[in-house]
């Protein structure tokens, strides 16, 4: 801030740094609530960024760039929902580019993650003023495929053997079973009969 003769930043977690442009890493999962008091000659003024989880590990300011940096570390298998949060303050609009083809242009939007694959996350903020500010975090979301594991029960027929097939995950979406035999099932747990 232009003219400012002190700071005071408040990280939530209890610890607090009087750098202009401080680096602080979170050694526990928020979220936390972050405070900023500016102060000069003649005011002092108070900004609270709304709580944002970093996780562990996360650093949300480089004393070495210009702009805020944000560094988001999100993980887990497909589909992937996360809500976003803008870390800056008096923002007037905001873009989102989520790594795979989508963008928002909400304050504090949610995602969805529906292939696997690491992504690189974007946001560009204009604040009131009209200044504009980039936050980058390549290999932001890392998002794995499901893994498919499962049980076959047989049972030896007249007619041929019959399966019943059992997924070892049964929190997937859906389901496709194909026996190979040009025959396929989306029911969780098919049964399933080879004549051959």
């Amino acid at each position: 801030t232009v003219g400012a003769t002190s700071w005071l930043w408040s990280f939530g977690d209890g610890d607090t740094s009087t750098l202009e442009n401080p680096v602080h890493t979170y050694t526990t999962n928020g979220p936390f609530t972050i405070t900023l008091t500016i102060s000069n000659d003649s005011c002092t003024t108070t900004y609270s960024y709304p709580p944002t989880d970093f996780g562990a590990g996360g650093t949300m300011f480089d004393e070495t760039t210009d702009s805020t940096t944000y560094t988001m570390n999100y993980d887990g298998c497909a589909p992937l929902s996360i809500n976003f949060h803008n870390p800056l303050i008096n923002v007037a609009s905001s873009y989102w580019d989520f790594g795979d083809g989508n963008t928002s242009t909400q304050l504090n939007p949610s995602h969805t993650y529906t292939m696997p694959g690491i992504y690189d996350v974007m946001l560009i903020s204009v604040d009131i003023y009209g200044i504009p500010d980039t936050i980058y975090t390549s290999h932001a979301v890392k998002v794995a495929g499901s893994n498919a594991s499962f049980s076959l029960q047989t049972v030896s027929t007249c007619a041929g053997v019959n399966i019943i097939a059992i997924p070892q995950n049964q929190n997937a979406a859906t389901y496709l079973w194909d026996f190979g035999d040009q025959t396929t099932s989306t029911a969780i747990s098919p049964t399933h009969t080879f004549t051959n």
